[in-house]
């Protein structure tokens, strides 16, 4: 897939809105600080509450603390409050252990001045991807070898039984420490650790080769493989006739392409004919996504819920 394939990718940011208080309100427990919006295959999740393992739900809130864990040949995807997008590979666990919500769906009080708490996520054991925009707040990510301080970034992390953990930098800013040193990388390079060894780093590639290293990222998607209300099938062949199917594949292929204009043209010409058409509601919602607008957006994805 062309890198400008997964270009609406980069804007899950703004679907931190979709988490807004209006959500959480519904919840009967703590504020959620993420929602689980696809999985495939053994998928569990565990309750910082009661801490037991139970199947995982499509759509599922999490709360501080929670964790999510993958089986064998088995995937799943997250969007958290800090607008963090996080996808986990086979036999990998995550755990949310405190996540603030980004200051952009939460302004910070001007009275207080303070600058916002990190967020905290745990990877004991597995490999994710990872990926957040925010230049200006800080993450951290704890392995047993290193903690990872992260700023505006996209990477992938994979942690080893024994410990060991690799961080591949694609984007943004990246430290991994631990007692024993510290080490930060540049797009392009891989920082490794042993529990109780300094960080090291090594280049993967020259930066003029940096569009090869995307490669490394073991599942660059479009927009359109995790949709924002999944369903087995749905998303394989456009539902409403067949005249309306060929636009909504028109328009989906202008939006991979980049050419925004013409995929809003082609939602909005199905949307004429079938306004609850769910497939163009999608893509009408990532158009305006891409163009920034968030509130628009926000709009068309709701008339699907």
């Amino acid at each position: 897939m062309q890198r400008s394939g997964w270009v609406g990718w980069l804007t899950l940011t703004f679907l931190g809105i979709l988490l807004l208080p209006g959500d959480l309100r519904a919840m009967p427990e703590a504020p959620a600080v993420g929602k689980l919006i696809a999985i495939q295959g053994q998928v569990t999740v565990r309750h910082e509450a009661d801490k037991r393992w139970e199947p995982a739900k499509v759509g599922q809130f999490l709360g501080a603390g929670d964790a999510v864990r993958t089986g064998p040949a088995s995937s799943a995807s997250i969007l958290c409050v800090d607008e963090s997008q996080i996808k986990l590979n086979e036999n990998t666990m995550v755990i949310l252990k405190s996540i603030t919500p980004s200051p952009r769906l939460q302004p910070v009080s001007p009275a207080t001045k303070e600058p916002p708490p990190p967020s905290r996520y745990i990877v004991p054991e597995g490999e994710i991807w990872l990926r957040n925009k925010q230049e200006k707040f800080r993450f951290e990510l704890e392995t047993p070898a290193v903690t990872a301080i992260i700023r505006g970034t996209e990477l992938n992390i994979k942690v080893r039984r024994d410990g060991s953990t690799k961080v591949l930098l694609m984007e943004g800013n990246v430290c991994i420490a631990n007692p024993q040193g510290e080490v930060c990388l540049l797009p392009g390079e891989e920082g490794y650790a042993l529990p109780g060894q300094r960080p090291l780093k090594h280049m993967l590639v020259e930066p003029a080769d940096a569009v090869q290293w995307v490669l490394y990222y073991p599942g660059v998607i479009s927009y359109q493989d995790l949709p924002l209300t999944p369903q087995p099938g749905a998303f394989r062949t456009p539902p409403g006739p067949p005249a309306l199917a060929a636009l909504i594949r028109e328009g989906e292929s202008a939006y991979d392409q980049g050419r925004l204009p013409a995929a809003r043209e082609q939602a909005a010409s199905v949307l004429a004919k079938d306004p609850e058409n769910s497939r163009a509601l999608t893509l009408l919602g990532w158009v305006s996504l891409q163009e920034n607008r968030p509130e628009e957006a926000l709009k068309h994805f709701s008339q699907m819920i």
